[in-house]
C-alpha cells in the first residue's frame, strides 16, 4: 500500500467510522466491519468503479486533495492531484 493509499485508508476509517457511529440505521453494517469496507473502498476507488461518498469525500478533504472520483484515484495511485480548495 502506498504512503497516500495508508493516509487515505486511515482518514476514510475515522470518516466511515464517525458516520456508522452517528447513524447506524443508514448501514447495512457494524463498526467492526469499517476495515474491512475501507480495503474494498479504496481498491474500487483505485479502479475507479466506486461511489464517492460523504465519507470519502471527509477523507479526500482530510488527505488535502479535491473531492472528486477523479482528484481521489489520481491521489491514491501516487499522482499529483489538485488541491482541495478549502
Amino acid at each position: 500500500m502506498s504512503d497516500n493509499e495508508q493516509a487515505f485508508s486511515v482518514a476514510y476509517a475515522t470518516k466511515l467510522a464517525e458516520a456508522v457511529a452517528r447513524h447506524p440505521e443508514e448501514y447495512l453494517y457494524g463498526p467492526d466491519e469499517v476495515p474491512k469496507i475501507v480495503n474494498k473502498m479504496v481498491r474500487a476507488l483505485v479502479a475507479g468503479t466506486a461511489h464517492v461518498s460523504p465519507a470519502v469525500k471527509a477523507a479526500a478533504h482530510a488527505c488535502g486533495v479535491r473531492q472528486t472520483a477523479k482528484a481521489i484515484r489520481e491521489f491514491l495511485s501516487g499522482g499529483a492531484s489538485e488541491p482541495s480548495k478549502e
